[in-house]
């Protein structure tokens, strides 16, 4: 806390109970005098996402866009990631790989700027009469990201190419899968811990210079390697989950909900 941040600190001792994400931060409570009436639960959203995932229903058309070939779903991109998934999809040793782009906004202008990107790419929208066997599907429409990873063989998680950063990790990485992002990430904990379990591979950094194109050749040219890395991406989630367990039965056990 810093040193204007004096208010806060008081209030923080009038909580019954506080709930934090990891040791580190039960560790500054402790060090501001607030060790009484807090503990570790971990971070809710991974509970979360392993909802979506058991409840998840299938979206149509997917499976035969897919058609059996290995595929990239790309989520929450801005025009930064697209340009960088274009550029690397050029390699004809890739020209195998779908794509599927789930841009984080939706507008006339976007869709456009991606069919001049993706000159064969069909939208969702069109699919049952545009169809032609393309190889890029764009979605535009909203609140089917969550679903379209369980199809995916890699997972591409936009916003890691300008600031504030990347989206959601979680929602591609419960479904088993590698999930891939840029540099943008250091302030996202759950990505610093994917990239350090092996589920999640980073490009455009000083530390990480090896590009989008070669994380993508290595993964669909060893496939046992794409399978390792998208096994300990489900595994992370499935290890961090449990959150909302441990905060609903303090709730029960100190009858917090009752009359």
């Amino acid at each position: 806390f810093k040193w204007y941040g004096a208010l806060s600190r008081k209030m923080l001792v009038r909580f019954q109970h506080l709930f934090v994400q990891n040791e580190s931060s039960l560790q500054l409570l402790h060090r501001i005098g607030v060790s009484q009436n807090s503990s570790v639960a971990g971070d809710t959203r991974f509970d979360r996402v392993m909802t979506i995932a058991a409840q998840a229903l299938p979206i149509e058309g997917i499976e035969a866009f897919k058609c059996g070939q290995p595929l990239l779903v790309a989520g929450s991109t801005w025009p930064e990631d697209e340009k960088a998934i274009q550029a690397a999809l050029n390699d004809p040793q890739l020209r195998s790989l779908k794509l599927i782009v789930a841009p984080h906004e939706i507008s006339t202008q976007h869709i456009a700027q991606l069919k001049e990107l993706f000159p064969d790419a069909v939208c969702y929208s069109n699919w049952k009469k545009d169809h032609t066997g393309s190889q890029v599907l764009i979605m535009d429409n909203y609140g089917m990201l969550s679903r379209l990873y369980r199809y995916a063989t890699v997972a591409y998680v936009g916003g890691g190419l300008h600031r504030p950063g990347i989206h959601n990790t979680l929602e591609a990485a419960v479904y088993s899968i590698p999930v891939l992002f840029g540099p943008e990430h250091k302030k996202h904990a759950e990505a610093l811990a994917l990239l350090r379990a092996g589920g999640a591979f980073s490009f455009g950094a000083a530390e990480h210079p090896t590009d989008l194109k070669t994380i993508l050749l290595t993964l669909l040219h060893h496939p046992a390697r794409c399978n390792d890395a998208g096994r300990k991406a489900g595994e992370f989630v499935q290890q961090y989950a449990g959150a909302t367990g441990k905060i609903v039965q303090y709730i029960h056990e100190n009858r917090l909900l009752t009359n």
